[in-house]
C-alpha cells in the first residue's frame, strides 16, 4: 500500500509538473510577436514606427504584439515566400505565390506611370517603351506589366532614378504619380501603364495567418462603423472607399478545364493560384466586390445545365452561336492564335496546309493528336479522315508534346503556335516550321460565359468595365504577349490589336 501511494504521488506531481510546463508552453507561444515586414513608404509605413498602416496594425493586434521589420520591398516579397514573417504590408495579389488575402483591402493604390523627360521623348502608349532604357524599385516587379526594355535599371532608391532620369542615364523612370519631385514636374510627363488598383496586407497560408486574416476583417469593419478608420486616414480616406465598401462579397463560380494551373485540388474543389494568370489577377483586382471560387470541369457535355444556374460562369471560353443562345459573354479576355500545322523540318507546303494531303508533305508521317480533344469543328471533320496508323497519341500538356517533338517522337502536331512555340524554345534550338491550315480560324477568343441570370449579367458588366481600364493601357497586351515565344509576336501584336480593342 505504501509503494501505491508513493506511486500515486509521484504520478500525481509529476502530471502537476507536465501541466505547468504545458501552461508556460502555452503562455509563450500566445505572448510570441506576430512579425510584420514592409518597406519604408513616407506617411503609411515611416521608419520610427509611424504610419497610417503601421497604426492600423497597432490598432487591430496590439503595438505590444507586433514586430516590426523594415526591410527592401523585394526582401518583404522574398521573406513572406519563404515563411519568415506573418504579415506583409502592401501588396498586389500577384506580388507573392501563395497567401490569403482579406477580405478587406488596404487602400487603393495610385496608378502606376512611365515618367519621362518631355523634352527627350514622347510616350503616348505601353509599346513607345520598346526598347528603351528604363528603371524601377528593385523588387516591384513592373517588368511582368511591361514590353521588352532595352536595358532596366533596378534602383535601391526612387530618388536615384529621378535624378537618372534628368540626366539622361534612362528614358522612363516607372513609379507613382505622387513620387514625382515638384522642382521636377515641369520637366516631367507621363503616361499611365495600369489604372490605381486594391492593395491588401498579406498574410500567411497557415492556421496562424488564417486567425490573423480573420481577425484582421472582424476589426477592420468594426473600425469603419466606429469612425477609426476615418481618423486613420484623414484625407486619403474618401478615395479609399472604404464607406461603400462590402465585406459581405458575392461569390461567383468560375468552372475552367486548366487544372495545371491550381496549386492544389480535392476532388472538385481547386483553388486558383496568385500565379495562375497574370490577366485574371489585373481583371479581377478592379472588381473588389465579388469573391471567386474556381471549379474544375473535365468536360463541357452537359455544359447546358448550368445555363440558368446563379452566380456560375466559365473562363476562356469561345463564343459560338449555339452558346450564345444560353449564355452571356464578356468582352475579350484573351487571344491565342489559330490552329497551325507544325513540323520539326520543313515541308514543301504552298498556301495552307490541307490534312487531307500529309502523306503527299511527308510520307509515312506520324501525327501528334491528343485523344478525345477537340480542335474545332472543321478541323475535327478533317482529322477524322487521318488513318490511325499516322496518329501518335500524346498528352494533353503542351510542354510534354513540344518535348516529344523535339526528341522525333513523332513528325507533326497541329497546336496553337504561341504554345508550342514557347516550350519548343526551351527544348530546341533548331526553328520550328509552322504552316497555317485550312479551314483553322487564325486566332481565337477567350471569354468569361456566365449563365443568363441577374447575378450572370451583373458580373459581366462589372468584368466589361475591369476590361475597359485595363484595355486604355494595353496592360492585357503587355501581359499575354510575355508568353509568346519572340518569332510569333508579331503576328500575335496584329491579332491582338484587330481583335481585343474593337
Amino acid at each position: 500500500m505504501l509503494r501505491q501511494s508513493v506511486l500515486q504521488h509521484f504520478l500525481c506531481l509529476a502530471c502537476f509538473i507536465a501541466s505547468c510546463l504545458f501552461s508556460v508552453h502555452l503562455y509563450a507561444i500566445e505572448k510570441e510577436k506576430i512579425v510584420v515586414g514592409t518597406d519604408v513608404w513616407v506617411g503609411v509605413t515611416n521608419e520610427d514606427g509611424t504610419g497610417t498602416y503601421l497604426e492600423l496594425l497597432y490598432e487591430i493586434y496590439g503595438k505590444e504584439n507586433l514586430e516590426i521589420n523594415f526591410m527592401p520591398f523585394n526582401r518583404v516579397i522574398d521573406s513572406f515566400n519563404k515563411g519568415a514573417i506573418d504579415i506583409a504590408i502592401g501588396l498586389f495579389r500577384d506580388d507573392v505565390d501563395r497567401a490569403i488575402f482579406p477580405n478587406w483591402y488596404l487602400d487603393i493604390e495610385y496608378p502606376i506611370i512611365a515618367i519621362y523627360n518631355k523634352e527627350r521623348h514622347t510616350i503616348n502608349k505601353a509599346s513607345d517603351l520598346k526598347d528603351l532604357n528604363l528603371s524601377w524599385m528593385r523588387g516591384y516587379g513592373f517588368g511582368r506589366y511591361l514590353p521588352e526594355a532595352k536595358n532596366i535599371y533596378q534602383l535601391t532608391s526612387v530618388w536615384t532614378g529621378f535624378e537618372m532620369l534628368m540626366k539622361g542615364r534612362i528614358d522612363a523612370l516607372i513609379d507613382y504619380p505622387y513620387n514625382i519631385p515638384e522642382h521636377y514636374s515641369d520637366k516631367l510627363a507621363a503616361f499611365e501603364l495600369i489604372p490605381e488598383r486594391y492593395i491588401f496586407n498579406a498574410f500567411q497560408k497557415n492556421l496562424h495567418g488564417k486567425k490573423l486574416a480573420e481577425r484582421y476583417d472582424k476589426r477592420m469593419a468594426q473600425m469603419r462603423d466606429d469612425g477609426t478608420l476615418k481618423q486613420l486616414f484623414k484625407a486619403e480616406y474618401q478615395r479609399s472607399n472604404f464607406e461603400s465598401f462590402n465585406p459581405n462579397k458575392e461569390t461567383m463560380l468560375i468552372f475552367t478545364d486548366e487544372a495545371g494551373v491550381f496549386y492544389s485540388h480535392k476532388e472538385d474543389s481547386v483553388e486558383l493560384s496568385n500565379r495562375l494568370s497574370s490577366s485574371l489577377n489585373l481583371i479581377f483586382d478592379q472588381m473588389i466586390h465579388y469573391h471567386v471560387e474556381y471549379k474544375l470541369v473535365r468536360d463541357f457535355s452537359n455544359i447546358t445545365d448550368y445555363a440558368q444556374q446563379e452566380n456560375t460562369c466559365f473562363s476562356d471560353m469561345i463564343k459560338t452561336p449555339e452558346r450564345e443562345k444560353r449564355f452571356i459573354f464578356s468582352k475579350p479576355t484573351s487571344l491565342y492564335l489559330g490552329m497551325a500545322l507544325h513540323s520539326a523540318q520543313p515541308l514543301a507546303i504552298e498556301g495552307d496546309a490541307q490534312l487531307s494531303e500529309l502523306a503527299t508533305y511527308l510520307p509515312d508521317y506520324k501525327l501528334g493528336l491528343v485523344n478525345g480533344r477537340s480542335y474545332g469543328e472543321i478541323l475535327d471533320q478533317q482529322i477524322s479522315q487521318v488513318p490511325l496508323l499516322n496518329v501518335f497519341d500524346v498528352p494533353a500538356e503542351v510542354d510534354k508534346i513540344a518535348k516529344l517533338l523535339a526528341r522525333n517522337r513523332f513528325d507533326l502536331v497541329i497546336e496553337y503556335p504561341q504554345d508550342i512555340h514557347y516550350y519548343w524554345e526551351q527544348y530546341s534550338d533548331k526553328p520550328l516550321y509552322s504552316y497555317p491550315i485550312a479551314g483553322a480560324e487564325p486566332y481565337i477568343l477567350g471569354h468569361f460565359m456566365c449563365s443568363n441570370t441577374p447575378s450572370g449579367r451583373a458580373f459581366i458588366e462589372a468584368v466589361n468595365q475591369s476590361l475597359r481600364k485595363l484595355n486604355a493601357s494595353s496592360v492585357l497586351y503587355n501581359q499575354q504577349q510575355e508568353f509568346i515565344a519572340p518569332s510569333q509576336k508579331a503576328i500575335f501584336e496584329k491579332y491582338f490589336n484587330m481583335a481585343m480593342y474593337n
